[in-house]
Order: structure tokens, then sequence, then C-alpha cells
């Protein structure tokens, strides 16, 4: 008995065994079949897959089993089926291939091959990724912007995977800032705007697009536009012979333009000759050691590719003026009221104008000034009658475009000396309040000019102080008039007597200020009580100030009566006070006298006293006559105003008619006869 065992039996056993026997007699073999059942199994798994939109992808599995296992694929859980154009299967033993020939992007996703025999069943997943790379144009692109404005680079690059996009510029990655603004969108679209475009913005811009399958680069050229614009426009040139001219002019404007510059319309090259220079926006032609042979047009063509303009310069190459004289400047005289000239020559290229100024200011020609001009450059002012405020510098200024000249002339103008025909009185008496005149009389050419003095003090005129000066031919007398003459007003007064012929001065007056007393409001008469104050009152005026008496009833008053009296110099207020007045000792006329030295002056004022009656001096109690003589009964009574008295006879009123009064007396009589 023969035994052959295999362990642990797996589908590599499958197959044919023989046994063979045999010794020196004979062989014999036996044949038989093993077939081991298994379920399927594969030895590796199926790999991933990235390809492009239109590529071949194969996809192959190996799988052993016993019996031969079947396999179905799947994408994405639906059973694929054949499409003999893109989509094919192949089996070939234990080996299943499945072939996309044609991947798209529905193409993407899960592939399952689910593997299966009698014994049972495996699944095996690869993943397919179709990837689609966005198709960048190369052809770069033209943005024009004006200066200022905005303008959006737009990169369209959807794929799958989404592509990176970065911007840069000049080799850097572009940062957002508030003028540079990205923005991307989730269906790959890319976006630089610029804002308030400047011209460092110009240039060149790409869309850096990185996708895993391969890098394509969006080219743009960004071109910030501005009008041409010709700043500091320059103005005709005036240069002298041999000295270097210069153009300077700016030129804004946006691409930088070119500059071609043209002399009389015919283009002209940097050389010794000219110096050609552009710094910034600033454009610059130097012409060096001008003659008169580059006196002519000089024109800056200035050119962006997107416009031109054209700047024209004047240029002129002179000689500036000169004096011809060995000195600009000299004096000359003339005496006032004769004619006179000024002359002076110049020359130039081109011709100089003249033009003439008096004390540095231009004036006007007239009948009596007159400028005249001669072929061989001299200008000439003439004077006519020559005044005193003709005097003073006289300039003579020559311009032509290079330059200018001065030539100065001063003027000065003779005249006759001041002479006093009537000269000032040695003194004069002026009234205070009223009005005082000076008069003096001088003669001179021209006109002399007085100033009035008091003391070392020169008067200015005003509403009080008036001075005339004499205007008619003939007529030399200056007056000197004060209103109103105060006490200030004295003084010794002088004239100080000038003109451009000499000066002199006055003989001095003595003014004295004088004034007789005068009453301004004279005193009132007054009615006082017994016993209160009575109180005159005046306003005087006088120069000295006056002495001020009071009198009553012809006796001067003094305190030791008990009277006050006050004044006040400034005001000329006068005031006499009586306290406590007395019937008997104050009534009656009270006299205000005022004297100086000039003169004097009185007033009088009655002084009433109010009292009630009083009989200082009784009826006799009792009168004895014989009978037929005449009886006098007398009574003294005082009163202001005067009592009335009535007279009674055993109670029964009496006749008046032989009733008196004696005032002297204050005595009340009756006589009976």
């Amino acid at each position: 008995q023969a035994t052959f065992i295999i362990p642990s039996a797996n589908v590599k056993h499958t197959g044919k065994y023989e046994c063979k026997v045999e010794n020196q007699y004979g062989t014999h073999t036996s044949e038989i079949n093993i077939d081991v059942l298994a379920p399927p199994s594969t030895q590796q798994k199926m790999q991933d897959f990235e390809v492009s939109r239109g590529q071949e992808v194969t996809i192959t599995v190996t799988a052993e089993g016993s019996p031969l296992p079947t396999c179905t694929w799947y994408h994405n859980d639906k059973p694929i089926t054949i499409q003999p154009d893109r989509i094919l299967i192949v089996d070939d033993g234990p080996s299943h291939t499945l072939k996309i020939l044609d991947a798209q992007l529905t193409d993407d996703g899960q592939y399952k091959a689910v593997i299966e025999n009698a014994m049972g069943k495996t699944e095996l997943v690869s993943h397919v990724t179709v990837m689609d790379v966005p198709d960048i144009s190369s052809e770069p692109i033209d943005i024009r912007v004006n200066h200022g404005g905005s303008c959006t680079l737009e990169c369209h690059a959807p794929g799958k995977p989404v592509p990176e996009v970065k911007w840069t510029k000049g080799g850097k990655e572009i940062k957002p800032t508030e003028n540079l603004l990205l923005e991307s969108t989730p269906d790959g679209i890319h976006q630089l705007t610029i804002n308030n475009a400047q011209s460092d913005h110009a240039g060149q811009y790409i869309a850096n697009v990185k996708h895993k399958i391969r890098a394509q680069q969006m080219i743009f050229n960004v071109i910030v536009t501005a009008p041409l614009t010709v700043k500091q426009t320059p103005t005709d040139l005036n240069v002298l012979q041999t000295q270097n001219a210069v153009i300077t002019f700016e030129v804004d404007g946006l691409p930088r333009p070119t500059i071609t510059w043209l002399f009389n319309g015919t283009p002209i090259q940097s050389s010794p000759k000219y110096k050609m220079e552009t710094k910034g926006n600033q454009i610059i032609l130097t012409v060096n050691k001008t003659d008169f042979v580059d006196s002519g047009v000089y024109t800056a063509t200035i050119d962006n590719g997107i416009e031109k303009i054209e700047v024209p310069v004047k240029m002129n190459v002179g000689v500036k003026p000169k004096v011809e004289a060995p000195k600009p400047a000299n004096d000359q005289s003339c005496v006032i009221g004769q004619d006179t000239q000024i002359s002076w020559k110049f020359s130039g290229i081109e011709k100089p104008q003249v033009t003439w100024l008096f004390n540095g200011q231009p004036f006007e020609t007239n009948e009596r000034l007159q400028i005249s001009e001669s072929e061989d450059g001299t200008s000439t002012l003439s004077i006519k009658s020559a005044k005193l405020t003709d005097k003073g510098v006289y300039t003579a200024k020559a311009t032509n475009a290079v330059g200018e000249a001065e030539a100065k002339t001063t003027l000065n103008i003779a005249g006759i000396k001041p002479v006093i025909a009537n000269d000032l009185e040695g003194a004069l008496q002026a009234t205070k309040g009223e009005s005082m005149t000076i008069k003096l009389t001088v003669s001179g050419t021209p006109r002399p000019d007085v100033v009035w003095c008091r003391g070392n003090d020169d008067l200015v005129p005003s509403d009080r102080i008036q001075v005339t000066a004499p205007t008619a031919e003939g007529d030399d007398t200056y007056t000197l008039t004060i209103l109103n003459v105060q006490p200030e007003d004295q003084g010794d007064y002088s004239a100080k007597i000038s003109n451009v012929g000499g000066s002199l001065k006055s003989k001095k007056c003595k003014v004295t200020v004088t004034k007789s007393p005068v009453f301004v409001t004279k005193p009132s008469a007054q009615e006082v009580k017994q016993g209160e104050t009575a109180v005159f009152e005046t306003k005087i005026d006088g120069y000295p100030t006056p002495k001020v008496t009071w009198l009553l009833n012809g006796k001067p008053l003094t305190p030791k009566d008990g009277a006050q009296v006050e004044l006040n110099a400034a005001t000329g207020d006068a005031k006499l006070s009586i306290p406590k007045v007395d019937l008997q000792q104050h009534a009656g006329v009270v006299t205000c006298k005022l004297e100086n030295p000039h003169g004097s002056q009185e007033e009088t004022a009655r002084l009433d006293i109010l009292a009630a009656p009083l009989i200082t001096s009784q009826l006799p109690k009792q009168e004895e006559t014989v009978s037929g003589k005449d009886v006098t009964l007398r009574v003294v009574v005082r009163g202001a105003p005067r009592p009335e008295a009535t007279w009674h006879f055993n109670d029964t009123p009496v006749s008046t008619e032989n009733a008196t009064y004696d005032e002297e007396k204050s005595e009340y009589q009756l006589t009976i006869k």
C-alpha cells in the first residue's frame, strides 16, 4: 500500500497526478485528477489612476480560485456595459482587464471588480480620476486703461482638479493692495482689478496657472494711457549772443512719449551744438554758444504712439542795450521857469525801446513834458517852463528782448531866496474869547512855505487855529488867525519861511491875552426865610481872573460876619452863602463887585428875609393929653413882607384915614386930632 498525502491543499495543487509502480518484471501506471476547490483570491490590489481627459485607462486584475472565477465590472456601483469604440472588457484565464479608450470626465469615479465562483467571491476597487487641463491662450493680451481709471484682467482657468492661479509682475507675486484687488470664483474665473491706474501700474502681468498635469501662463500687457499735456509751456526765448540757450518744459502723458526736435522745420540731432535731455517728465534742449544764425523756431514733436503734439518755441539771439556814454549818470541844473532837455544815447540788437521814469515812477507826457527819439538811438526829454516839482531823478530805461540798460540824470531846480517885506509886530494884546490875527508879508520864487510857531513849537492848523497863504498873483501876505483866544495862547509867535532858494525866520511877536471883568451870569434876588441860608451865585469872566468882593447894604461881607465866599477861577463860578439870615441884620441889597487891572464891574441883587410880625416897641399903656391937642400913638413892628396894621378904639376898628407908616423906623402911627 502506497499513500500520497498533500497537506493544506490549495488551488496550486489542482492537477493530474500519476502513481507509477515498477519492479524487475514490469511497470504499471495509474493516473488521478485532483481538483482543489477554493474561493477566488488575488495576490495584489488594483491600482488607482489619474489621467487626462482623452487618455486611455487600463485596469487589470488577476484572480485565482477553483473553479475558475468569473469577473464582473462596476462603475460607481453600476454594471459596466461594453462600448466597442470606447470601453472594452477582456478575460484571459485568471486575468481580467477593463480598458477605457477615451477617458472623459464622466468616467471619473470608483471602479469595482467583483470576482466569484461557487466557493465565494471577492471585490477589488480602483479609483480613476479624470483630470481636465484648462486651455490657456499663450497669446499676450493688450489692456489699455486711462490714467486714474480702472481695468480688470481675467483668466478663465477651469479644470479638474481646480488649478492654482498666482498673479505675478516682473517675476514677483502680486499681493492685494488698495488699488490691486484679487478675486477668484469656484468655477475657475480669476480676476486682477487695477483701480486708480498710475504709470507704475503699466507693464506685463502673468496669470500663472499650475495644474497637476502641466503649468501654463496667461500674459497681459497693461498700458496705462493719459493724454499728452504740456506743463509749463515754454515762452519765446531771448538770449544774449555767445550764451547758452535752454528750452525746458514738462510733458505728462502715458505711455511715455519720444521726443524729436526740429529747427525751422528740419530735424536736428544731439551734437556739440545741441544737447537733448529727458529727465522724468522734463524735456530739455540746450543750444550751446548761440549766434545770430541760431535765431528761429525750435519745435519739439512729442509722440507716444497714441497721439502726437508739437511744442514750438521761438528763439531770438541779440545784444542787450548799452549806454553810449562814459558814465550812465550825471547832474543837471535849471532855473525855475526856464526850458531844459535831458538826452541819453543807447545801442543794442534788436533796437531798444526807451521809457522814462521820474523818481522811479512812470509819468505821462503833455504839452510841457515831451519825449523824442533820433535814428542814432538818442532819446531826449524836453521840459518847458521848469517847475520846482520837476526837481528829481530822471531815468531813461532802454529795453530789448535780451536785456536792459539805464541812465540817470539828477535835475536840480534853482529858486529865489525868500525876503520879508513886512515883519511881525513886536507885541500884540489879544482879548480872551475873541479872535486874534497876525500877518506877515514875504516874497520869493517859488512862493515860500511858512510855518507858524509859538515858542519852540510848530502850530498845527485846526478849527481854532487857521493859517492862510496867498493865492492871488501879487499877494504875498500870510495870515495866522486864532479864534476864541485863551490864556494859553499867550507867548512869543514867529514864522519859519523857506523855499528851494533858502530859508529865514521872522521876528517874534509877544502876544498878551487880557479881558476886563464881565458878568456871564448875574446874581439874582433872593427871598429867604428867617434863620435859613441865603445863597447868591454868579458866573464871571476876565483875565487876569478878577477879584470878587461881596457887599451887603454897601458894607463888605467877611467871614467875621458869618458870610462864606467861594470862587472857581477855572470855571468862573462865584458864590456867596449867608447862613442863619436875620431880618434886622441881613435884609437889604447885596452887591457883587469885580476888579482886575483892566477894569471893574458890579451887579446888585436884593435879599428879602421872610419873618412873622414882631412888636419891638409897644403902645404906651397910658397917654395923657390936653383937650384940643393932637395925640399920636406909635408902635414899632418888624416883619417881612411888611405886616398890615389895623387900629381899634374900644375894640371897634378905627378908620385908617389918620394912620401912617414910617418905613425907615418900621413904625406904625395913628394921629388923633
